[in-house]
């Protein structure tokens, strides 16, 4: 697969911001390169790139326009304030969570692939990239004193509600659902998609702000193996098809009020379209021993809250567990992997 430049889409004002705070972190004077961590970013601002794109290196040309990507659409549907505001659009990288990870550069950052070779699911699983799959990689900028702050780890549940309700929006009547804790499945049986969340700390003279990079897979237009958001829409002869372009233009909507609203109406709507109210699991713990419990909603943290049949009541935390929620088994990965509080 032959890598390709990306292009930086947006407004002039949203561009600028970016590239004013590019310029900052450029690695060396006369250069135009950002190292992330396991990436260079070069900005081209009306000069060619310094050499080919790579596995870890990835020129964004500033002024040149994208075809790949159809920018009329996008803005046509998308009316947020700063999510998704400026996008790095490539046919073809490594990785869309490569370009973020690293020095923090903007809150509402947007980068999409059409193809990636190298992307990331939860606990270091290689996410499959197929021609078809809707994906994005996105920073937030969180302030560690707002109520979303001070309650972290709801951005993934946060991320979800968004991509129901903006799918739903489109077309009513598609089952889609949340398992717990980041996949999307339509009609409780077929994974269409899924979600990640990495973040750090980083601390000013006025405050503590965690830079959030959520990447997200959605299976938009690619049937096989499974089936995709598309091919179902299309079993009704009168159902639109939904785009690539608004398609992302309706998840940022619908992320960005998310991120303004009230924590009630979050709980509300996770629960609504989640797949496990009242669910019996069974749980095994680090010594092998089983105990059965009804799962009852997630805690203040997102963790999965469930009540034993004894009457306690725990939470089950994602890290060094697997799930096999659909068919009630919460185990350990490794026998001293299961973290339950």
């Amino acid at each position: 697969m032959v890598y390709k430049a990306g292009y930086l889409i947006g407004r002039s004002e949203s561009k600028s911001k970016l590239l004013e705070t590019a310029r900052k972190l450029y690695s060396k004077k006369n250069t135009s390169v950002i190292q992330m961590k396991k990436m260079q970013l070069e900005f081209c601002e009306g000069v060619p790139p310094s050499r080919e794109p790579s596995e870890g290196y990835l020129p964004i040309l500033v002024s040149e326009e994208e075809s790949g990507f159809n920018t009329e659409e996008y803005f046509k549907h998308l009316n947020t304030k700063k999510l998704g505001q400026v996008i790095v659009y490539s046919d073809v990288m490594s990785s869309s969570h490569n370009v973020l990870d690293g020095p923090s550069l903007l809150h509402g950052l947007t980068v999409i692939p059409r193809q990636q070779t190298q992307g990331s699911g939860r606990s270091n699983n290689v996410w499959l990239s197929p021609p078809g799959c809707a994906m994005f990689s996105m920073q937030l900028h969180i302030d560690l004193k707002s109520q979303l702050g001070k309650h972290l780890p709801l951005i993934q549940h946060i991320v979800a509600i968004s991509i129901v309700l903006a799918v739903k929006s489109f077309n009513q009547d598609i089952d889609l659902g949340i398992k717990w804790p980041n996949d999307l499945y339509v009609n409780g049986t077929i994974k269409l998609g899924g979600i990640i969340v990495t973040s750090s700390i980083l601390s000013t003279f006025e405050s503590q702000m965690a830079v959030c990079n959520i990447g997200v897979g959605m299976n938009l237009d690619n049937a096989h193996p499974t089936s995709c958001l598309n091919s179902i829409f299309s079993s009704n002869p009168a159902s639109p098809l939904l785009s690539y372009e608004q398609y992302f233009a309706l998840v940022f909507n619908n992320l960005e009020k998310l991120m303004e609203g009230d924590f009630d109406e979050i709980y509300d709507l996770y629960y609504k379209h989640w797949l496990h109210t009242n669910v019996n699991v069974t749980i095994v713990s680090e010594r092998g021993e089983a105990q059965q419990a009804k799962i009852i909603g997630i805690d203040d943290f997102g963790f999965l809250s469930v009540r034993s049949e004894e009457g306690y009541i725990f939470s089950v935390r994602p890290d060094g567990n697997t799930f096999d929620m659909l068919n009630g088994l919460i185990a350990p990965k490794h026998p001293t992997g299961v973290k339950t509080v």
